[in-house]
């Protein structure tokens, strides 16, 4: 017996059992990672939650590596201090690993898909707004980094001065 199998069809996916058609193309569910139609032995259905378990491990553990260390090192009373927006960044990736995990794994886009394009809508909205936090800080660096140079000038020219 041969491995199983799913078949393409002008974007639509059939199983090979009912793919019929000279047009169809069949792809061996093994050289895919998504296993449409597969059994739960196929090698795509032990790679999909093992990678998206991965991925949200990863992200969550930034999270959480980066709150905790941001509070060691600076106090809770640091929360309102110069970027605020690091810690929001770092809680949403944790948050979004987590939605990230969930949706690959839990959500079945056929029993409920209004909930599954909310979840990937938020996860989408979600990225948005971390690509904007990171915007801020990079102008937020720029900024400082300017005003930091500024000063350093002005500091050498006064020194340049008075020693001069």
């Amino acid at each position: 017996m041969t491995a199983p199998s799913f078949a393409i069809m002008s974007g639509l996916v059939a199983t090979g059992a009912r793919a019929s058609s000279p047009a169809t193309v069949f792809v061996p569910v093994a050289e895919c990672l998504i296993a449409v139609g597969a059994g739960a032995s196929s090698p795509a259905s032990v790679f999909v939650p093992i990678a998206s378990g991965l991925v949200a491990a990863l992200g969550l553990g930034y999270g959480v590596w980066y709150l905790v260390r941001s509070l060691r090192a600076s106090g809770p009373a640091a929360a309102t201090g110069q970027r605020p927006w690091r810690r929001l960044g770092a809680a949403l990736c944790g948050l979004l690993a987590i939605t990230f995990f969930i949706g690959v794994n839990f959500v079945d886009p056929s029993r409920a898909p209004a909930a599954y394009l909310l979840l990937w809508i938020l996860v989408l909205l979600g990225i948005l707004w971390l690509c904007g936090l990171a915007m801020v800080d990079i102008l937020y660096t720029r900024r400082h980094h300017r005003e930091a140079l500024r000063s350093l000038l002005r500091r050498g020219d006064a020194r340049d001065d008075h020693h001069g």
